[in-house]
């Protein structure tokens, strides 16, 4: 029920006017009590209850469990309830309450704080792991093809936008090598903010990394955002940063708290596996094999497919979730009558009849092919000392990481192009428009565009080859 039907039951019920303000005003104090569990009558205020640091531990127990696919229900939170509590030295002395209440409450809080802000200044972030090789078949998803690894290799990606999709952030990408082979003279960071680890996670560290690009963003801009994102362990945040308030979403169902796990991450993932899909289907009518795209490749499809999720998408996803106000009705449109998935779905059934594969026991469903990786992990499991530690006072976390040089071996190395290959690669691509039934006025406005622009680079070449050349003689 809305603070506005309460409003109209009370008037009613009361024979008086009772404000909405004063239902929002009860509903807080009532979080503000739920929040405390040793209140003393005689206090003149509320101070942080004694087993705060059990109600911490919970959450971000909760939420790690939860990035791991593991469904909680309230028997599992009470046991582990009561297990925070023997490690942190409180023994039986506690009484569990029923945390959904918390949550509810926190649901609250949250819509006030956010009320506080316009939806340009909203923001979200969330991260998801990424099959970036897979092929839309089971036999083939799961076997290494032609002595190549498995196509069930892993990138995470962090995904970031405000609230009405005028601003998605760069991409986070998270690799196991700082430098693959495939890397070449291509600088990843032209692109997305490239990391990496051993295990291609998320880590505090680098979510700190970022966090301090995106406040000095906000900071060149003068602006005052709000950021939410999940209490995952790598969210922990050591310091407070002067353009950025960071509210930590209470976890629960996570379709109605995360905006990005509405469907914006969705709507990214459709995108990018159309692509690479696509990309299968070039490469068997070029080279007469599937070939699997290596981490630049990833890259740059990732980026295609983040520009490709409309504004319209992430305003809807954001307007879905309980905390945000919903100024107009509308359904979330990811399935079989998506435009999207119409052409991913006409593309894997492409795929399949050039790789003669019609057992249905093999073939993927679009679903299944989309949220293939929906439930791997993004950073580390926690075991119950670890959470402890997290929530202690004064303890920092170390992340673990492992600075990595060395090349990843299984990637080629970038066939360099010359300049002279250029020209005639693209004298051959405008011949092949010109000759063209149904080549429009805007592809020949492309061409002129991609023509202008060889032009700069090479122009931009020539002269930083000149000044090198001039330094070398002097």
């Amino acid at each position: 029920m809305t603070q506005e039907k309460l409003s109209i039951y009370f008037s009613e019920k009361f024979g008086q006017r009772v404000p909405r303000q004063t239902i929002a005003d009860i509903l807080a104090d009532e979080c503000r009590l739920l929040g405390d569990l040793n209140i003393d009558s005689n206090a003149k205020r509320i101070t942080k209850g004694r087993f705060h640091l059990i109600e911490e531990c919970l959450i971000l127990w909760l939420a790690d469990v939860r990035s791991h696919g593991v469904n909680v229900n309230d028997d599992l939170l009470k046991e582990q309830a009561k297990l925070f509590g023997a490690r942190l030295g409180f023994g039986l002395e506690f009484k569990y309450s029923n945390y959904k209440q918390v949550v509810s409450c926190e649901l609250i809080k949250l819509t006030e704080i956010v009320a506080k802000y316009s939806p340009s200044d909203v923001y979200n972030f969330d991260e998801t792991a990424l099959f970036y090789r897979l092929q839309p078949n089971r036999t083939l998803a799961s076997q290494a093809v032609n002595g190549i690894k498995s196509s069930k290799e892993r990138l995470s990606v962090g995904v970031c936008s405000n609230a009405d999709g005028s601003d998605k952030c760069r991409l986070v990408v998270i690799g196991k090598f700082v430098k693959p082979r495939c890397f070449g003279n291509f600088d990843p960071n032209n692109h997305v903010n490239y990391f990496a680890n051993q295990k291609a996670w998320m880590t505090s560290g680098i979510f700190t990394q970022w966090l301090e690009k995106f406040n000095n963003k906000m900071k060149n801009s003068k602006r005052q955002v709000l950021l939410l994102i999940d209490n995952a362990a790598s969210h922990k945040i050591l310091q407070k940063f002067s353009n950025v308030s960071i509210h930590f979403l209470p976890p629960s169902n996570t379709s109605v708290l995360q905006p990005m796990d509405a469907g914006i991450i969705r709507s990214f993932k459709i995108n990018y596996k159309n692509l690479l899909v696509k990309s299968f289907i070039k490469s068997i009518e070029l080279e007469n094999k599937v070939i699997l795209p290596n981490v630049k490749d990833a890259i740059l499809m990732m980026k295609l497919a983040w520009y490709n999720v409309s504004s319209e998408t992430i305003s809807n996803c954001f307007s879905h979730c309980n905390f945000m106000s919903k100024k107009k009705s509308f359904q979330l449109n990811f399935n079989e009558k998506d435009p999207k998935w119409i052409e991913l779905k006409s593309n894997i059934d492409k795929f399949n009849i050039s790789q003669a594969l019609q057992d249905p026991v093999e073939l993927l469903h679009v679903e299944d092919y989309v949220a293939s990786d929906d439930n791997q992990s993004t950073g580390e499991k926690l075991e119950v000392e670890d959470i402890i530690e997290l929530v202690k006072p004064g303890v920092t976390v170390s992340d673990n990481e492992q600075v990595l040089t060395e090349l990843d071996v299984n990637d080629k190395e970038p066939v360099k192009v010359t300049k002279e290959e250029v020209l005639i690669s693209f004298k051959n691509l405008k011949i092949f428009f010109d000759d063209s039934c149904m080549t429009e006025d805007k592809d020949l406005e492309c061409l002129n565009y991609i023509s202008d622009r060889i032009d700069f680079f090479i122009d931009k070449n020539k002269k930083q080859s000149n000044i090198f050349d001039y330094f070398k003689k002097n």
